[in-house]
């Protein structure tokens, strides 16, 4: 995902045009949550 967004971005000389896919974001909190469970934190 950061490669993504740093490359839409043209290595960050234009923040406002970050181009993410959604099937990146939904992976990135997945494995946030399954962290947060592995180390018993209340992700709630």
């Amino acid at each position: 995902m950061a490669k993504d967004a740093t490359e839409s971005s043209s290595y960050g000389t234009e923040p406002e045009v970050i181009d993410v896919d959604t099937d990146e974001i939904g992976d990135v909190l997945f494995s946030l949550l399954a962290l947060a469970e592995s180390l018993d934190v209340d992700a709630s």
